[in-house]
């Protein structure tokens, strides 16, 4: 059989096996050598993004706002959200937070605009620290709520728990008929 015949017969045999509308590309070494690292980068910027989008799109006025009495308000779900991710870093990875940023404070926002300003300061900070992380760092042994974890498993929980306060906000800005911006 003739070259030319045998890589067609291989690129049609691709399509079939794959289906029409698909792309077929070898990974390449770049693609994988972030590792870890960039898979955590590339979920917590959806993750961000979206809670960024979310804070900007709720009014001011329903900060304040809460399904219930004793339930978290939508400015003490954000401003929780900037405080977790200082004491993730902070407590588990032992990296210490900018002098114009502080856990306890930001806890505590609940205006608008500080809240908005903080998370784009935390959501920055934890980004550089992991940016700025070697891989080996990855497998370190530290504690996460007083049992033995690795660093990976920190930046897991700190992305879970960002995403759980994501679909909590989702929830909020419908119970408001606000409609989370990437889905108009």
């Amino acid at each position: 059989m003739p070259k030319s015949t045998c890589l067609l017969a291989v690129s049609c045999l691709l399509v079939v096996l794959v289906g029409p509308g698909h792309t077929v590309c070898a990974q390449d070494a770049s693609s994988q050598a972030g590792g870890f690292r960039s898979e955590f980068l590339n979920h917590f910027a959806n993750s961000t993004r979206k809670t960024l989008s979310l804070a900007e799109a709720i009014p001011a006025e329903k900060y304040s706002w809460r399904p219930g009495p004793g339930v978290m308000s939508v400015a003490e779900v954000l401003s929780h959200v900037a405080e977790a991710d200082l004491h993730y870093l902070a407590e588990s990875l032992d990296r210490k937070w900018p002098a114009d940023l502080d856990a306890r404070a930001i806890g505590k926002l609940r205006e608008k605009d500080q809240i908005v300003a903080a998370l784009r300061k935390t959501f920055d900070f934890v980004r550089s620290t992991v940016e700025q992380m070697p891989d080996s760092d990855m497998d370190k042994t530290t504690k996460l709520y007083g049992r033995s974890s690795s660093y990976r498993n920190v930046l897991m929980q700190l992305l879970q728990h960002s995403n759980e306060h994501v679909g909590q906000s989702i929830a909020y800005a419908r119970m408001n008929g606000i409609a989370p911006p990437w889905s108009r």
